[in-house]
């Protein structure tokens, strides 16, 4: 379920950023370049692009499983006010991936990307909610997170707030549940 989790949200990432992440241009073919990541780098460094920061973390955790240079692109991204890089970042620290496993650290940042309109944080941090990983355990915030997930179209928001409610409905005062139709 982890594993799923984490493609959810770097295919998230991959869909709304730049999709040159595993293109290749006639100068690299010609130059046999040492470093796949040289492009990227240099757009994030540089120049300052953040969805290439995120780009560039991405290649580092899923193809050359570099967690240590993955988490430095996802925070770069994530201080350039890239919130995807904010909500990966939440969820290196939520699973564990090359850092120690730091819940509070994870809700502060899935926090921030939900903030910041990144709906997929938004259901990550009623995950957390829910479960009570770094923050005090609430179903009320939970369900109220993933409903904006899934009005913000997060399919596993919405699955996520319909198991969440049936349960909380079926034992709790009718004005309870009211709030969330």
């Amino acid at each position: 379920m982890k594993l799923l989790y984490t493609m959810f949200l770097v295919v998230t990432a991959i869909v709304f950023n730049s999709s040159t992440l595993f293109a290749e241009t006639d100068k690299k073919a010609e130059t046999k370049e040492v470093d796949p990541h040289e492009e990227f780098r240099v757009k994030c460094d540089d120049k300052k692009d953040m969805n290439a920061c995120v780009d560039l973390a991405i290649a580092y955790m899923m193809g050359d499983e570099d967690y240590p240079n993955a988490l430095k692109y996802f925070k770069k991204a994530c201080d350039g006010k890239s919130m995807i890089g904010c909500g990966i970042q939440g969820h290196m620290y939520q699973e564990g991936l090359g850092v120690k496993q730091d819940y509070k650290k994870a809700v502060k940042l899935f926090k921030q990307s939900c903030d910041g309109g990144e709906i997929a944080g938004c259901g990550a941090l009623a995950d957390m909610y829910a479960k009570g990983n770094g923050v005090k355990q609430s179903n009320d915030k939970a369900l109220e997170l993933y409903k904006k997930a899934c009005d913000g179209k997060v399919e596993r928001g919405c699955r996520s707030f319909k198991e969440l409610y049936d349960k909380e409905c079926s034992t709790k005062p009718k004005k309870f549940c009211s709030k969330y139709k």
